[in-house]
């Protein structure tokens, strides 16, 4: 009876085997194949905690430096995951392959900023050209509504008022910063007269988020830098070669690559505006609304990681100094976007998205003057560590 009862366990236990051996190996088929692409891709989604389990299977003392908090994930879990690539806690990875749009919005959130989660990424999504060439009527003035929330929240706050922006400062013209706008066309409803506000015609070719860059490049001259604030109009160059938005960093591409042949480029920025609404990119500081920054990293070549790691230590200064300002860092591929966003060309550049399409050029402004004063402590610590 002994002998039955055992031979069932094992037979079920070969069944059980078996049956998971058929559906890794329908995994592997299913996919594109192997290749290096491929293997680079499945191993990525393991963790530096989970490496270390792996090699804990070998030796134990790999254990040990495992934080208190790691969630120790079955054998069989991780074999799915690395062999599908089908993250179990994304349903993305799974429904991507069957919904092919599901993929515009395979994005990882490689630091995430508070509130950010899966129901707030960003999407890319440029209007047509035809849509950019229409003209709208906008306005410098802040709307009413705005100032009387912004008065209304410094008033919550009570008798506390924000301090100036403190003057770090480099010596002069000791490092350049060229600022660029690969989207100059996006705009800001509060500026628009655009039918029930609609956020895909949040676009003008002068009032737009080069205003914004300008005022940065600005704020950064006055601590010491020596800055290029390209201000093109990118809707007339595509408009001019019949090209549609989605090559405008074909067009920024190229000049970006001239200003690094013609002068000795230390960081590049290209600002953006995120088509998210108010309440997830705005932040109240001390009785001050700030437009929320985050950072877009490009998966699509082979030297992200140093870009990452660049990205990754200066948004960290941002949420020491200001806990809760930035949304996060948000890294594509070229199934979610451009892929590549021309950090290519430098690993020193950030592609940064301040506020959307419902913050005013005033809350623009005070992020950008805050932006440009953590930067210059994050260019100073680096001299320091250089020297």
């Amino acid at each position: 009876m002994r002998r039955s009862s055992a031979r069932m366990k094992d037979y079920v236990l070969t069944t059980i085997i078996g049956l998971v051996m058929f559906f890794i190996i329908t995994g592997i088929l299913a996919s594109s194949g192997f290749s290096s692409d491929s293997i680079k891709q499945s191993i990525a989604t393991i963790s530096e905690e989970q490496f270390i389990y792996i090699m804990s299977y070998e030796n134990h003392y790999f254990e040990q430096v495992l934080p208190e908090t790691f969630d120790k994930p079955s054998a069989l879990q991780m074999s799915f995951e690395l062999v599908t690539s089908i993250d179990t806690g994304d349903l993305r990875t799974l429904l991507g392959r069957e919904i092919p749009a599901l993929a515009s919005f395979d994005t990882r959130i490689v630091t995430a900023g508070e509130g950010t989660n899966l129901s707030t990424l960003p999407y890319e999504s440029s209007p047509p050209l035809d849509v950019l060439l229409t003209d709208r009527e906008a306005s410098y003035e802040v709307a009413s509504a705005d100032s009387e929330e912004e008065e209304t929240a410094g008033e919550q706050s009570g008798n506390e008022k924000e301090a100036e922006v403190k003057m770090t400062t480099i010596d002069d013209g000791e490092a350049t910063v060229l600022i660029h706008h690969t989207h100059s066309w996006e705009s800001f409803l509060p500026h628009l007269n655009v039918p029930d506000n609609n956020p895909n015609l949040a676009a003008h070719n002068e009032l737009n988020i080069t205003l914004v860059g300008e005022h940065f490049g600005k704020e950064l001259e006055k601590r010491g830098f020596h800055v290029i604030v390209d201000t093109r109009d990118m809707t007339a160059e595509l408009h001019k070669r019949d090209w549609t938005t989605n090559q405008s960093y074909d067009i920024s591409r190229e000049y970006v690559k001239e200003y690094l042949k013609e002068n000795e480029i230390d960081y590049i920025f290209d600002l953006h505006r995120d088509s998210a609404t108010k309440d997830i990119t705005t932040v109240n500081h001390n009785g001050k609304n700030l437009a929320r920054p985050f950072f877009v990293l490009g998966e699509g070549h082979q030297n992200y990681e140093k870009n990452e790691m660049v990205v990754s230590e200066f948004n960290a200064l941002i949420e020491k100094d200001y806990p809760g300002l930035s949304r996060g860092i948000f890294a594509k591929d070229k199934s979610s976007g451009n892929g590549i966003y021309n950090q290519d060309l430098s690993e020193n550049t950030f592609l940064m998205e301040i506020g959307g399409v419902d913050n005013n050029l005033d809350e623009l402004y005070k992020t950008a003057e805050i932006i440009a004063e953590i930067f210059t402590k994050y260019y100073l610590q680096h001299r320091e560590s250089n020297d």
